[in-house]
């Protein structure tokens, strides 16, 4: 076998790893969210909320829901209204939009906005 040949068969396997990944997430614009008081939240600011968030082709939220809670169901409603004013990046190879999980972090020893792992 040839250089050439292992070097398109290594290709041709990048290509189908990296098919076989879901895409990814990544966040432009996070506004904070102001609707509930700060002191609200207090107690309910530490955990981690995986959010499955749908995003259209101009990286706006179409749709987002909780996929995995933090066991705290302020928190949870904490960062599906956080995540529904965020802006995304859409990657060109999908146009229309995409779904994906989007793992959150949130902690009251730190300033008390998400952070994305």
């Amino acid at each position: 076998m040839d250089r050439s040949s292992v070097t398109a068969d290594q290709n041709r396997g990048n290509q189908a790893a990296s098919a076989a990944l879901p895409p990814e997430l990544v966040p432009l614009d996070m506004p904070i969210h102001r609707d509930v008081a700060y002191d609200q939240l207090r107690g309910h600011l530490d955990g981690r909320v995986v959010m499955h968030v749908s995003v259209d082709g101009g990286g706006r939220v179409a749709a987002a829901s909780v996929a995995e809670s933090s066991g705290d169901a302020e928190l949870d409603a904490h960062a599906l209204r956080s995540v529904r004013n965020w802006r995304f990046a859409v990657p060109p190879d999908h146009p229309d939009g995409l779904s994906a999980d989007l793992p959150m972090r949130f902690s009251s020893r730190d300033d008390p906005v998400a952070s994305v792992p």
